[in-house]
């Protein structure tokens, strides 16, 4: 992406590409299975609701200067240090997150995958140039603040 605003203006446009389409949906099609292996369609959206609540708290943390892992993420140095069988195990209980955290989102998934979007958006366009660049958290180590803007955008083209 060139610029701040060209990544805001195209993660908005998907998201609410992907937001429509999911209120189309009739009943049935929640629970069909889906391209990801183990997940239904409804585990998607909430895979997708869990990962951006995430990036909204870790940025929300990197503007107050706090880049430290938050309350149950792992450790950067896990993909350096753990054996291949940790890492597998830490992928396979994060595949399971979305399954559980459906449950807990309700009937009403489109309505919070929508709030949890729109509250993303809302804090990306408060973002100055300083505040794009800040360092940020990520399992895989330390990052700026625009790699979670644009791992969102990733998240909506590879699930949406």
């Amino acid at each position: 992406m060139a610029t701040q605003a060209e990544c805001v203006t195209v993660l908005q446009t998907d998201f609410e590409r992907l937001k429509q389409y999911l209120v189309t949906l009739p009943a049935d099609a929640w629970t069909t299975p889906s391209a990801c292996a183990l997940w239904e369609v409804r585990d998607v959206v909430a895979h997708l609701t869990t990962v951006i609540n995430g990036y909204t708290y870790r940025i929300t943390r990197a503007l107050q200067g706090n880049t430290s892992p938050p309350e149950g993420a792992p450790d950067p140095s896990l993909f350096k240090t753990h054996s291949q069988e940790e890492r597998r195990q830490w992928v396979m209980a994060t595949a399971q997150r979305p399954i559980a955290n459906r449950g807990r989102f309700g009937n009403d998934l489109p309505s919070v995958f929508g709030q949890a979007w729109e509250q993303f958006h809302h804090l990306l366009v408060t973002l100055n140039a300083q505040d794009w660049h800040k360092p940020c958290y990520h399992a895989m180590g330390i990052i700026p603040v625009h790699s979670l803007a644009h791992a969102g955008l990733f998240e909506l083209a590879i699930h949406g």
